[in-house]
């Protein structure tokens, strides 16, 4: 009767939510996948694209200020020092950048940075 109707709508509205929230999740790690793809690709091959990565800094810190959102607890916790590591290493390459192209043995430190930034999004929010 009444309290199945209402129990039914209680579990349908979180399913709904649920989903909705894993939708939104999935985009952000699509935006954040794509937020690093072009300087992701120039390091592994090694070109020299002036300003490449500071010209996608808004993008990216836009994208993980998206993804970041769906991070909590220790996820968030594990997230941010990957995220400063990143910083670290992307700060000699920049600077580089602008003075004729990044050294050689800071573009592998980047390269790694990146893919250990972008391994959160391949996982749920909860790591799983």
């Amino acid at each position: 009767g009444v309290l199945g109707a209402v129990v039914g709508s209680i579990v349908g509205a979180r399913v709904t939510h649920k989903l909705l929230l894993l939708r939104e999740y999935r985009s952000a790690c699509g935006k954040f996948h794509a937020a690093f793809a072009p300087v992701l690709d120039s390091l592994r091959e090694s070109r020299s694209e002036p300003n490449l990565i500071r010209n996608s800094i808004a993008a990216q810190e836009g994208a993980i200020a998206e993804f970041r959102m769906y991070l909590t607890g220790e996820r968030r916790n594990q997230f941010n020092p990957a995220y400063e590591q990143y910083l670290q290493c992307r700060r000699p390459v920049e600077w580089d950048e602008g003075v004729g192209g990044a050294k050689p043995d800071a573009r592998p430190n980047l390269i790694k940075a990146i893919e250990n930034l972008l391994a959160f999004a391949d996982e749920s929010p909860d790591g799983s």
